[in-house]
């Protein structure tokens, strides 16, 4: 038997097959051929099924403040195929982080011993994305801040808090604090910023350029001063990102602000915009800066204010804090990354944080874009969406829509690029395993032949 337009002849036959061939040629073409047909139904039931590949990611000898998009076997990215039968309308990610402050403890992760897991890194934390132009709304380009690399969900915790009776010993690691960080809220120099005013400072200015005199007197102030003041650090790859928290009240959230050390304070230096007597123009503090070191309302004496102040607001009806468009910039040239944007400071990448200072003597920081519901927000209960909370302007999910036609129909794959951070001040070692997970949510409404099995089993 020759397959048409074949060159070869199938040759695997039987003798039932010559039986078959001899009956068919002494079949007379002037007879009827007799058929019948008979139908086949079915139906496919609903099956909500997502396959991700690969299954892991190792990312060996990794050196601090360094970042990377090849793993160990050169996997670059994730590949999300449908493998369900019904059209999925919106896809977030989330990763693993560590429950307790890994910086200073000395402890990576599985090298340690089994009682300090607890205090050590989780490699989820270091975990970034950069969907490729899944959602409508991503349709930017593919380095813009919009769809480049950011943290997954990037935990970070205060070292210390400080009462406004002055009063730190209760709050943890205040005595870690560098010495020269000034940010006491019982100095009668700190004061919440008035974002209420309008022709004052808005969430996410500097102070600098809207009044380089008497700032305590401007109506950019209020006369309130922080019940509690925590300081920390927002790390990007060889930088470290300055901040003090501001809150109204010990152990709650939100109602505060948190001035962080300035990412485009070059950018106004150059545009004229802040006069800077000295030789720093960037904020933030690396192996060669010493970056913005006095968060109090004046900055520091004789110098411009280099911290940009950004309004907490509250999540919801929850306990969560939550502040929007938190800009944080890395450095070009320790990056691995396949970024072609160039700014004088870095490649730009906003941020929404989530803020928890419930937990006891520490703040934690959590700053997101593509994770909808970070652990924090997932604990307080449902319909705290960062992307539709109305007070997270930049969290968005990899992919949401209601039109049938731009879901991720039965079959059909997208891909997430993957990288790793390492910042600088990480312990040497293996870091405990992290887990980055997937979510998703389907639309059954918008699934053809989604009523395809009823019919079937009322009109047989």
């Amino acid at each position: 038997m020759t397959a048409a337009g074949a060159a070869a002849t199938w040759s695997n036959t039987t003798s039932q097959d010559s039986d078959i061939e001899s009956a068919l040629s002494d079949y007379n073409s002037d007879q009827a051929l007799i058929t019948d047909d008979m139908n086949i139904d079915m139906a496919v039931t609903s099956a909500v099924q997502l396959d991700v590949k690969p299954e892991a990611l190792n990312y060996p000898q990794m050196e601090v403040g360094q970042r990377k998009i090849n793993s160990e076997r050169d996997f670059t990215s994730l590949n999300l195929q449908n493998t369900g039968s019904e059209y999925i309308d919106s896809i977030w990610a989330s990763a693993s982080t560590p429950e307790n402050d890994p910086f200073r403890q000395g402890v990576s992760g599985a090298s340690g011993d089994s009682d300090s897991l607890t205090d050590a890194h989780d490699a989820g934390n270091f975990m970034q994305i950069r969907p490729q132009n899944a959602s409508g709304s991503l349709d930017n380009a593919i380095n813009s801040d919009v769809t480049g690399y950011h943290f997954l969900n990037r935990k970070e915790f205060s070292i210390g808090a400080k009462l406004k009776n002055g009063d730190d010993s209760t709050a943890g690691n205040w005595d870690q604090v560098p010495d020269f960080i000034n940010a006491n809220p019982g100095n009668n120099d700190m004061h919440f910023i008035d974002f209420a005013n309008t022709n004052g400072l808005s969430s996410g200015q500097n102070p600098e350029t809207i009044d380089t005199a008497t700032l305590t007197e401007s109506a950019n102030y209020t006369n309130t001063q922080p019940a509690e003041v925590h300081v920390g650090t927002f790390r990007v790859a060889d930088r470290d990102y300055y901040y003090a928290l501001l809150l109204q009240s010990e152990g709650q959230s939100y109602g505060g602000e948190l001035r962080v050390a300035d990412a485009s304070y070059k950018d106004k230096v150059d545009a004229g915009d802040i006069t800077e007597p000295g030789n720093s123009k960037v904020a933030y503090h690396d192996g060669d800066t010493f970056g913005v070191y006095d968060f109090t309302d004046e900055g520091a004496p004789n110098e411009p204010v280099r911290w940009r102040a950004y309004e907490v607001s509250q999540l919801g009806s929850s306990s969560l804090g939550v502040v929007s468009g938190l800009d944080l910039r890395a450095n070009p040239d320790s990056l691995n990354f396949p970024d072609t944007e160039s700014y004088t400071t870095g490649l730009n990448r906003t941020y929404d944080v989530v803020v928890n200072a419930t937990t006891g003597n520490r703040a934690e920081l959590t700053r997101t874009r593509f994770n909808v519901a970070p652990e924090s927000v997932a604990n307080v209960g449902s319909g705290n969406d960062l992307a539709n909370a109305g007070v997270a302007a930049n969290t968005e999910y990899i992919l949401k829509t209601g039109t049938s036609s731009e879901m991720l129909q039965p079959a059909e794959s997208i891909a997430i690029d993957t990288g790793i951070e390492v910042p600088r001040g990480v312990v040497q070692g293996q870091v405990n395993q992290g887990t980055l997970t997937i979510a998703m949510t389907t639309d059954n409404s918008q699934t053809p032949g989604s009523s395809a099995e009823e019919y079937i089993h009322t009109n047989q």
